[in-house]
């Protein structure tokens, strides 16, 4: 064989090799952690066999279902203004809103976005997580103690020692720096220096006396 048919065939050997080399770089579409590798260094694989799996960061969400009675609220902000934030302290915002028609319920779902780092631990999928969701202020509302709320619906005023029902609306909780958990209620009966109870008693009614303390 001649010197220029060696050369020939080495380059045509060197072209084929580059060529099986290039077959073995997979590259993927997105950036994203791994899931699973099915595969060995030295395996032979067919054409459509999963080799790696592996999700896009670009599209962690986590759906939060929204209580019937803050539906309207999430209606009438901008998306921008709800953020929810992780029991880790990180903030999410809020991406999408999705009505969801479930057996013997209408609800709306918010789903939130999730970033994934190149350094941070993979969330696990399905798993539940602790959020708070911060929505925007609201005008004239009162935070008061759990235990001032009677049926969801009405508080307590102390009126020359008696107790006065009024009717309150629900607007939503709010958590004190020092942790202690509020619920805010609006109502156009309540005024600045009323006395409200906070305690919860077993047979609340108007008119019913109590000592003061």
């Amino acid at each position: 064989m001649s010197d220029f048919a060696q050369i020939a065939k080495a380059e045509a050997l060197l072209a084929q090799a580059e060529l099986d080399l290039d077959k073995t770089l997979i590259s993927a579409p997105f950036s994203g952690p791994v899931l699973g590798v099915f595969v060995a260094p030295g395996d032979r694989s067919n054409l459509g066999t999963v080799l790696v799996e592996l999700v896009d960061a670009s599209g962690f969400e986590v759906r939060v279902p929204v209580p019937e009675v803050h539906n309207n609220r999430f209606a009438n902000y901008k998306i921008s203004q709800i953020v929810a934030t992780t029991s880790t302290g990180l903030h999410i915002p809020l991406t999408r809103l999705s009505s969801q028609v479930r057996q013997g319920q209408i609800g709306v779902d918010a789903f939130f976005k999730l970033t994934v780092t190149a350094d941070a631990s993979l969330p696990v999928l399905g798993r539940l997580i602790d959020l708070t969701i911060t929505m925007p202020g609201e005008p004239n509302v009162v935070a008061l103690p759990v235990q001032s709320i009677y049926e969801n619906d009405r508080i307590y005023e102390v009126r020359e020692n008696r107790l006065r029902a009024i009717a309150i609306e629900r607007v939503g909780e709010y958590q004190t720096e020092s942790g202690e958990y509020r619920i805010l209620v609006r109502s156009h009966e309540l005024n600045a220096g009323q006395k409200i109870i906070t305690t919860q008693l077993p047979k609340a009614i108007s008119g019913l006396l109590v000592a003061s303390g």
